[in-house]
C-alpha cells in the first residue's frame, strides 16, 4: 500500500511539474477566457435595454378573466400574424427576432397583461413596443373576444432602461479565469506529455552503463568577462581528476547526443579547474570544416595551464583519416599534458566520431536540460557502447537550479 501511495504521489508530482513548466499557457488562457466571458456577458446584459408595457382587456366577461382567458391575450401578443405585421411596419426587425425578444406575463388578481421587450438599441426598443401595441389593439377585438385594450402606461425612448445583470461582473471575471486555468492546465499537460525533451532527470532511462556525475544549473552569463571557471563545475572536475589519477588515465572524450549542448563550455571549465592543481591540460577540439582542404591544426593557450588544439576535418576526408589524425596526437599529448579532453561534435550528427571512443580512457556525455530528447540519450549511449566505451559519465547542462544541489549516485571505481 505504501509503495502504491509513493507511486501515486510521484505521478501527481510529475503531472503538476508538466503543467507548471508551461505556466504561461495558464496565464494566456485565463486572460483570454476572462476577456471573452466579460465581453459575452456585457454583450448580453450591458448593451441591452428593456422596455415594458401593460394593458387591461376591456369588455370581457368573468370567464375571460380566468387564467385560461388571460392566457389568450398572452398568446395573442406572440401570435405570428401580430409579430409579422409589427415587423413589416418597422422594416428593421424580423418576426423571429421579435419572438425571441418578447416575453409576456399575466396577473389574474389585476387582470393585466405585461409585455417585456429586450433590445440592443434604446430608440428601436421604443419603436418596436409602440408598433406592437398598435397591432395588438387591432387584433384584440377579432381574436380575443374583448372590445378593446386599455394601456396603463406610455412608451418612449426614455422608458427603455439598461438591462441589469443578475450576476456581478466580478463573478463572471472569476468564472472566466477559473475556466481559462482549467483549459490552460489541460493544454499544458497535453504539450508536456507529447514533449520528448528531458525535464525530469530522474525519469531518464539511459539504457546502458551510465553514471550521472552532476548537473550544471542554468547560468545567465556563462561567458563571464573574468574568464574564471564556474564554481558549479568544481565537484565534477575534482571527481574526474581523482578518477584519472587513481587509474593513471589521461584521455577523456567529451561529446553530446545532439548539437548545442555546451560540450566546449563544459570541457573548458573542467580544464580550468584541474589546471589550478598545477597540471597542464589540453583540449582537442574536433571541428567539421566544410572547406577544402582543411587548414593546418594549431595550438593556442586559452587559460593558464590550459591549451586548445583545433583539429578540423572536412566531409571529403574518410573516417579513417580522422581517426589516424587523433591517434597520432595521443603519444605526444600524453608526454606533455596531464589530462587531454577531446571536445567532439554532436555524436548522432557525426557518427564517425564514435570510432574514437575505444582509444579513450573515459567518456563524458554532455546533455542539455530541456533540449536533449529521451530517445537521443538512449541512442547516444547505445552508439558509444557499440563503439567500445566501457563506462559513460553524464553531465546535464543548463538544468533547473534545484538539480545543482542534487545528489547523483556515482560508482567511484568505474572507468
Amino acid at each position: 500500500m505504501e509503495q502504491y501511495r509513493q507511486m501515486t504521489r510521484g505521478s501527481a508530482k510529475k503531472f503538476i511539474g508538466l503543467i507548471l513548466r508551461r505556466w504561461y499557457w495558464l496565464v494566456i488562457f485565463a486572460a483570454l477566457f476572462a476577456a471573452v466571458f466579460l465581453y459575452l456577458f456585457w454583450y448580453r446584459y450591458g448593451s441591452m435595454y428593456s422596455v415594458t408595457s401593460t394593458f387591461i382587456p376591456v369588455g370581457i366577461d368573468s370567464g375571460q378573466a380566468s387564467p385560461s382567458g388571460l392566457g389568450l391575450y398572452g398568446s395573442l401578443v406572440k401570435n405570428g400574424k401580430v409579430l409579422s405585421s409589427t415587423a413589416n411596419s418597422l422594416g428593421f426587425v424580423s418576426a423571429d427576432n421579435l419572438a425571441d425578444s418578447i416575453s409576456v406575463d399575466t396577473d389574474l388578481n389585476s387582470a393585466t397583461v405585461r409585455i417585456s421587450l429586450v433590445w440592443a438599441d434604446r430608440e428601436q426598443a421604443a419603436q418596436i413596443m409602440s408598433a406592437l401595441r398598435a397591432n395588438i389593439e387591432l387584433a384584440v377585438p377579432y381574436s380575443a373576444g374583448a372590445v378593446a385594450v386599455r394601456w396603463l402606461d406610455t412608451v418612449s425612448a426614455a422608458d427603455a432602461r439598461p438591462l441589469s445583470a443578475s450576476v456581478p461582473y466580478f463573478q463572471i471575471f472569476i468564472l472566466g479565469v477559473l475556466a481559462g486555468l482549467f483549459i490552460g492546465a489541460g493544454f499544458s499537460l497535453l504539450l508536456g506529455v507529447s514533449d520528448k525533451r528531458v525535464f525530469i532527470l530522474e525519469s531518464v532511462d539511459y539504457g546502458g552503463n551510465v553514471s550521472v556525475i552532476g548537473a550544471i544549473a542554468r547560468r545567465e552569463n556563462p561567458d563571464a568577462p573574468s574568464g574564471r571557471p564556474d564554481k558549479q563545475f568544481f565537484p565534477i572536475s575534482l571527481y574526474l581528476n581523482r578518477l584519472m589519477e587513481e587509474h593513471d588515465k589521461k584521455f577523456v572524450m567529451c561529446t553530446s547526443p545532439a548539437g548545442s549542448c555546451g560540450t566546449g563550455d563544459v570541457a573548458l571549465n573542467i580544464a580550468k579547474i584541474i589546471s589550478s592543481l598545477k597540471k597542464n591540460i589540453l583540449i582537442v577540439t574536433l571541428q567539421k570544416d566544410p572547406g577544402t582542404p582543411a587548414p593546418e591544426p594549431e595550438l593556442r593557450p586559452v587559460y593558464p595551464g590550459v591549451y586548445e588544439f583545433l583539429l578540423r576535418w572536412n566531409e571529403s576526408e574518410s573516417e579513417i583519416s580522422l581517426v589516424d589524425s587523433v591517434l597520432s596526437l595521443l603519444p605526444l599529448a600524453a608526454e606533455e599534458f596531464n589530462l587531454i579532453l577531446f571536445d567532439s561534435p554532436a555524436l548522432l550528427e557525426n557518427v564517425q566520431c564514435s570510432m574514437l571512443v575505444k582509444n579513450m580512457d573515459s567518456t563524458l556525455l554532455v546533455c542539455q536540460y530541456g533540449k536533449t530528447k529521451y530517445t537521443d540519450v538512449q541512442s547516444a549511449v547505445s552508439l558509444l557502447a557499440r563503439a567500445g566505451a566501457s563506462h559513460i559519465y553524464c553531465v546535464w547542462n543548463d538544468a533547473d537550479k534545484h538539480y545543482s544541489e542534487y545528489y547523483f549516485p556515482i560508482e567511484s571505481n568505474a572507468v
